[in-house]
């Protein structure tokens, strides 16, 4: 009985799988058909601020590498991409990577219920990692410093790979 449950889950998995390849498969098709190649965008993080003409932070922001410009799109994975905003090529000064990990300490629900009072000295720690794009660029008159934010175990790489990204579009 062991054996059979283990070979449904396993088939469940396999079929899910292919499912999520094929659906895949036709955005990307989608994409194509409306003139738009998905494999041109560069995931590059949320974007926190800095940019003249975008106030408020979007989620998922891409950027296109094939143009002339940097032109920045929000969550392209299954609707058309949005353009947010433009920067200049040429007005580029600068593209640097920062960092801003920091450790949380907290008391979990299974240290308190193993350990009783003696959780509030043994406490969890949770290292968050952040790591920010910095674009620095000139508009003509005012400089400005546009950053997205990347969160997880491997930010600073992630980080780094959108920096690197970025630099061989502008080049």
């Amino acid at each position: 009985m062991g054996w059979f449950i283990l070979l449904l889950l396993i088939g469940v998995f396999i079929i899910i799988g292919i499912n999520g390849q094929k659906k895949e498969a036709e955005i990307k098709e989608n994409f194509r058909i409306s003139g738009i190649d998905i494999d041109d965008f560069v995931k590059i993080g949320t974007y926190v601020g800095g940019h003249p003409n975008k106030n408020e932070n979007s989620d998922y922001c891409f950027v296109d590498k094939s143009g002339k410009d940097l032109v920045f799109y929000r969550k392209i994975i299954t609707e058309p991409p949005v353009e947010i905003f433009r920067i200049s090529i040429e007005s580029v000064k600068n593209i640097t990577i920062e960092d801003a990990s920091s450790i949380e300490k907290k008391v979990t629900l299974g240290r308190v219920l193993l350990v009783g009072v003696f959780a509030l000295a043994w406490k969890k720690k949770k290292k968050n990692e952040i790591a920010f794009v910095v674009i620095e660029w000139n508009d003509g008159r005012f400089d400005n410093s546009t950053t997205f934010s990347i969160e997880g175990s491997d930010s600073m790489q992630t980080a780094n790979t959108a920096r690197n990204e970025l630099i061989k579009i502008c080049r």
